[in-house]
């Protein structure tokens, strides 16, 4: 080990000059071993009180999931336990944060079909007409739980100006940004939809260079046709898929 050379250096110099620049080398393997240790963060995509399932209620039973995925609300516990036993360098949110009046909201547009129809953003992208879901600053937009909003390091609201939706965190170009900043090398995703938020944007990561795992288990899918391609497009790109039993430091 480092610590058995460094004495034997000392040994070796008895206290003199060798054994100290001896020491100071054996410092400097030190340094280089630590400073090459990945840096890892775990990402939270949508895993919003507005994704639940259908039977998902707000505490007064007066709200429900907007945009309902079986078994949504099931996995908060274990991004908590995540958050708490992942030994990660940096924990982000990436979350729709919509504005009342999101011009791919059914009620902006009640002469289309949710689900079924599309309109354009502001740059002549069609997007798909949805209920309206995840306002800011409602009951929809907060996070599941279990979930632990605490161990958060910081929150990257996607959707939220009017004329612009996305389907990806990194649709918020800060996000990418702040990864590259603090040298993160691997991010492991969780949260909802598994193919549509989560793999767009495990896809755009791993576009930027990143090394990218999705916890299948700390997501759920829908089974829609127009995105039946993206597991393909994740395999290709190199993001791996696992169970959270994987995640090394997790009990």
């Amino acid at each position: 080990s480092l610590d058995l050379l460094a004495g034997r250096a000392r040994k070796r110099g008895h206290g003199g000059t060798a054994g100290s620049n001896a020491c100071s080398k054996i410092r400097g393997l030190r340094a280089v071993k630590e400073n090459a240790r990945k840096k890892r963060a775990l990402g939270l995509i949508d895993p919003l009180n507005g994704f639940g399932s259908e039977s998902h209620r707000s505490p007064d039973g007066k709200q429900s999931a907007e945009l309902p995925v079986p078994g949504g609300e099931e996995i908060g516990p274990l991004i908590g336990k995540l958050q708490e036993q992942g030994n990660y360098d940096f924990v982000f949110a990436g979350v729709d944060r919509h504005p009342p009046d999101m011009f791919n909201f059914a009620s902006q547009n009640p002469e289309k079909t949710p689900f079924v129809d599309k309109v354009p953003d502001r740059d002549g992208v069609l997007s798909v007409v949805y209920p309206d879901h995840c306002q800011v600053g409602s009951w929809s937009a907060d996070f599941l739980p279990g979930v632990r909003e605490d161990l958060i390091d910081e929150t990257f609201p996607k959707g939220n100006s009017k004329d612009k939706d996305s389907y990806s965190a990194c649709g918020n170009p800060e996000l990418i940004s702040r990864l590259k900043e603090l040298a993160i090398d691997e991010v492991d995703l969780t949260g909802l939809v598994f193919r549509i938020c989560v793999g767009h944007t495990a896809i755009d990561l791993a576009r930027a260079g990143f090394a990218v795992r999705v916890i299948k288990d700390a997501s759920r899918d829908l089974d829609l046709p127009e995105f039946a391609g993206i597991i393909d497009e994740m395999h290709e790109l190199g993001v791996e898929i696992i169970e959270s039993r994987e995640v090394a430091t997790l009990a």
